[in-house]
């Protein structure tokens, strides 16, 4: 099967997510599909970052038909993974982050300063315990 003859019958769904996919990478010149990634295709919301992660996952554990991979796989920038997780870990903004926690800054403050939830600053720097100095006796 030819990229031609999926987009012109939709016998399964996977072949109507695939054709959405051809409209993504006609746009955007690859297959990198972010996880969030929806769709419109024919008047239709695809949940294509779900989909090609779907892929990924049925590819790791044999599930995917050998066509469909060869399909996938033609497609530029199509990865298999893993996929680079999210921003990376050593920024200057992560930094000082870490710094504003170690100092005793509260979660909310730095979530507030920095426009991230709560939960991410924890992510960035969990709170640690205080070394408490005793004196020698």
């Amino acid at each position: 099967m030819n990229h031609g003859e999926v987009t012109r019958s939709f016998n399964t769904r996977w072949d109507h997510h695939y054709a959405a996919l051809l409209q993504f990478v006609a746009r955007e010149g690859t297959a990198h599909v972010v996880a969030s990634h929806r769709e419109e295709f024919e008047g239709v919301i695809v949940p294509l970052g779900t989909w090609t992660a779907t892929q990924r996952q049925r590819k790791r554990r044999g599930f995917l038909p050998p066509g469909r991979a060869a399909l996938l796989e033609e497609l530029p920038g199509w990865q298999w993974g893993p996929l680079a997780p999210g921003p990376a870990a050593e920024t200057d903004r992560n930094t000082e982050i870490q710094r504003l926690r170690a100092e005793g800054v509260t979660l909310a403050k730095i979530a507030e300063q920095f426009g991230i939830t709560r939960q991410r600053v924890h992510q960035i720097a969990p709170r640690r315990p205080v070394k408490v100095e005793t004196p020698d006796a």
